[in-house]
């Protein structure tokens, strides 16, 4: 059951445990796990001390099935790791690390072997194989760009994506939710 407090007109006591984020007067967000509340009779209003945090109760809902992973998750997971000068396991013995990366148009492979620029719109292709396909192993994304193991390394860090193996073959699935 919630009701009204006397803090403020749209102000709600909420049961303990409730989901919180509590805004601090710095502009800050902090999440409150507990909140012990007093109410007040509507006559006696409470004009609260200048510092004090102002509460939002966020109502805890079922947003359903996750979504499958998608092409935005995939440029998410490629920013972070362009953003973060990642090294990518690309086999147990060779590394990949992402030296720059040009939002949409292309990203900088540096490995033993070289730096390569690798076209973004390759690695959309090969998502797209994906998506078609539902999974897909290293012989599926030689194409375009010839850059498998770096496909599977980047797809295996999407949320959504698992990996399996089949008689010692990796192969990532594309959770279809």
């Amino acid at each position: 059951m919630v009701e009204k407090t006397g803090y403020d007109s749209c102000a709600e006591a909420v049961p303990l445990g409730a989901h919180l984020l509590a805004c601090s007067p710095d502009g800050g967000v902090r999440e409150v796990s507990r909140l012990a509340t007093q109410t007040r009779p509507q006559e006696q209003p409470l004009n609260p001390p200048r510092n004090s945090y102002v509460v939002h109760h966020e109502p805890e809902c079922d947003a359903g099935p996750p979504l499958a992973p998608s092409w935005p998750d995939v440029e998410k997971v490629l920013d972070g790791l362009a953003r973060a000068g990642a090294t990518i396991t690309i086999t147990p013995t060779s590394t990949t690390m992402i030296g720059g990366y040009e939002s949409g148009r292309r990203v900088l492979l540096q490995s033993s072997s070289g730096p390569r620029w690798l076209a973004v719109e390759s690695i959309r292709e090969c998502w797209e194989r994906f998506e078609e396909l539902g999974r897909i192993g290293r012989s599926d994304v030689l194409e375009p760009g010839r850059c498998s193991g770096f496909m599977i390394a980047l797809f295996r860090q999407v949320p959504g994506v698992t990996e399996e193996r089949v008689r010692g073959d990796v192969y990532l699935v594309r959770d279809s939710s």
